[in-house]
């Protein structure tokens, strides 16, 4: 007997006594995926050629572990948007133990894996972009529109929303104090855009939280610089890197109802002066009657 003969009796040998235990753990989590509800996708194998599955260990343990990934409820925290806030919270939530799957957000396909497909059970969606609409308006009109269809059709099941949007949605107030629950009214399509992609999210799950943004600035955000542009109005600005902290900190608590956020850094920029975002202090209730001041429900604490 040739040495090429005797490895192929060796992997006929190995094949024989690894197709049995391929053939119970496969049948037993087809079993067990096939009690979840069609939605999810998975259905059992009709018939398996055990010597088949045998001669490919690799394939058939890779589809076990999707399987049982799926089954268990692993793999179900997920981001949309990987820039330059985004990738943050990303490796700020992957260093607490919560790994985030990447998957892009399209206004009509929904949520999209370009890697394989898209966890059917998601504990946690946290939409973090800044989208782009290709005829010139508002990106964000119909963003979450796909993936409402997607829950509506039963391919998904969410419990948790996070949805970073930006305190552009408070244009229409031209003077006074606004916070997190002041109510808000279009005045432009970036606005318009805004306000419906958050209404869209609160209707996605019972668990949803809108943060509110304010300018960001930090690392890659350079060009907006709050005490140099407050010379003729006030301004608002959050760190990148505290954004992220305070993302990644709401990403983590236990369910809740509904929640607005409205975060800044804790202060108003004018005309070259850093004051306390308090409507106590004499000098901004004054301001209050000619410009729009934010009074944050969550403040980034400052960096050292």
């Amino acid at each position: 007997m040739t040495k090429t003969d005797d490895q192929r009796q060796r992997w006929r040998s190995y094949s024989a006594l690894a197709a049995p235990a391929m053939f119970a753990i496969d049948t037993l989590l087809s079993n067990r995926v096939a009690s979840l509800p069609p939605a999810t996708g998975w259905r059992p194998p009709c018939s398996i050629d055990c010597a088949w599955q045998a001669r490919k260990p690799a394939a058939t343990i890779s589809r076990i572990l999707r399987r049982l990934a799926l089954r268990e409820g692993m793999m179900s925290n997920v981001i949309c948007g990987q820039g330059r806030l985004g990738g943050r919270v990303t490796a700020l939530l992957a260093a607490r133990q919560l790994p985030l799957i990447p998957l892009r957000l399209d206004r009509d396909a929904g949520l999209i894996n370009p890697a394989g497909p898209v966890p059917a059970d998601i504990d946690r969606l946290l939409i973090c972009l800044v989208p782009r609409h290709p005829d010139g308006g508002s990106g964000w009109t119909g963003l979450l529109n796909g993936l409402q269809r997607q829950l509506e059709r039963g391919e998904l099941r969410l419990r948790q929303v996070l949805l970073v949007s930006s305190t552009a949605v408070y244009e229409s107030y031209e003077h006074g104090w606004v916070t997190a629950s002041s109510p808000v009214t279009a005045a432009s399509a970036r606005s318009a855009g805004l306000i419906e992609a958050e209404q869209t999210a609160r209707a996605l799950t019972a668990d949803s939280c809108i943060v509110r943004l304010a300018g960001i600035t930090g690392p890659g955000y350079e060009r907006y610089d709050p005490v140099a542009m407050s010379q003729q109005q006030p301004r608002h600005a959050i760190d990148v890197r505290a954004a992220a902290a305070l993302i990644a900190e709401l990403a983590l608590r236990p369910a809740q109802a509904a929640r607005t956020e409205l975060i800044t850094d804790g202060y108003i920029y004018f005309r070259q002066q850093r004051y306390p975002a308090q409507p106590s202090l004499p000098e901004l209730a004054t301001l209050a009657q000619q410009h729009r001041l934010m009074r944050p429900s969550l403040s980034a604490p400052e960096l050292s």
